[in-house]
């Protein structure tokens, strides 16, 4: 999430740390990622990831690139998803400040759901 909601850096300096965490894993050979920034689109440069949060691209993007497993690190600014989007295996959710019920409910892995609350 690179909103103007998620531009605390506190919140953005401990998104970078989770994914500073996932890396190490990518670096043993363990798992792959592939990282998109998300505000009101999805990109692959934080640039043109645009300003407010929006959940739709979000949706949209998993259709798109159909990936196995998603991480989604965001806080509560989510509100906009109204249909049910799921992937094959597990998504996990890392919410700064307080949860979205609408992207919770919205974005389903088949095989696992996680959320977790981080504090910064």
């Amino acid at each position: 999430d690179v909103s103007g909601s998620f531009s605390d850096e506190r919140k953005t300096a401990a998104a970078f740390k989770a994914i500073e965490t996932l890396n190490q894993y990518v670096r043993d050979g363990d798992i792959e990622i592939k990282l998109y920034y998300f505000a009101d689109r999805v990109s692959e440069s934080k640039k043109n990831a645009g300003g407010g949060t929006r959940g739709t691209p979000i949706q949209d993007h998993i259709e798109a690139t159909k990936p196995t497993n998603v991480i989604i690190i965001t806080d509560s600014d989510i509100s906009d998803c109204s249909r049910v989007v799921k992937v094959p295996g597990a998504v996990w959710m890392l919410f700064y400040d307080s949860r979205s019920q609408n992207v919770m409910d919205h974005i389903k892995g088949k095989r696992q759901n996680k959320y977790y609350d981080i504090t910064y």
